[in-house]
């Protein structure tokens, strides 16, 4: 079975959907996939790793609403060198396209907090073509800006690997965006690219640099990029600076 889909409805409550539960259902929907691969979590058990999500892009037609019954497709695609490719597809109960997403996976031994290539892991792969995906991540330039605030990793952010879970890196990104609903009906693509691991109590500067087309949000950590999103924004003519 290497292309998996199931139906899952969205909790109520609030204006939007917060992106932390839109991720986290595209992360639990893969993981019920993996578990159906052999790749789930009894396999890494056996060998003491995880997978970690090393970027992930999405294209929006429009973000799913709280209360939304949606349908989600998701499939293994070709893996390279120590990097692993799953794919997304989100649609509405009539069966239009809500958005499309790309993700690139390594494989984290959780002792040495190393990545495994394919031959120390012995993780499968498996590579499906649909023809529905959607580019991966590309390269995001550094945020220059000086940090607008800081944040620190909380117990209740750590994940069974023991890092902050990839999810909630998107609960600070929308701290530093306004609380606009309206907003939110102009994404077109998201970008998040993780570059280290954020562990309890460490810190980062979150920097900012914002423009009518995008935002880009970089957590830094100990002078390193930990993490970058990027949100791109559907633009009008006459449109002002989002933030």
């Amino acid at each position: 079975m290497l292309e998996y889909s199931q139906t899952f409805r969205f909790p109520d409550g609030g204006e939007r959907l917060p992106l932390r539960a839109l991720f986290s259902a595209l992360e639990t929907d893969g993981g019920e996939h993996e578990e159906l691969l052999g790749r789930g979590k009894a396999f890494f058990r056996a060998i003491n790793a995880s997978w970690v999500l090393v970027s992930q892009r999405a294209a929006v037609s429009r973000l799913p609403r709280p209360g939304e019954t949606v349908r989600i497709e998701t499939w293994p695609g070709p893996a390279r060198l120590a990097l692993y490719s799953r794919y997304y597809r989100l649609t509405d109960t009539q069966g239009r396209e809500l958005l499309r997403t790309a993700s690139l996976w390594s494989v984290l031994e959780l002792t040495r907090r190393r990545i495994l290539s394919p031959g120390q892991s012995g993780v499968p792969a498996f590579e499906t073509v649909t023809g529905l995906e959607t580019p991966l991540a590309g390269h995001i330039p550094t945020v220059q800006e000086a940090s607008e605030t800081t944040r620190t990793v909380r117990a209740e952010d750590i994940d069974a690997n023991g890092h902050m879970n990839n999810a909630l890196y998107l609960n600070w990104v929308e701290s530093v965006l306004p609380a606009d609903a309206a907003l939110y009906d102009r994404l077109e693509e998201l970008t998040t690219v993780y570059k280290k691991e954020m562990l309890l109590g460490q810190t980062a500067d979150l920097r900012v640099r914002r423009t009518a087309a995008e935002t880009t949000i970089q957590a830094v950590q100990d002078g390193k990029p930990a993490f970058t999103a990027r949100l791109n924004w559907k633009t009008d003519k006459g449109s002002a600076e989002n933030g």
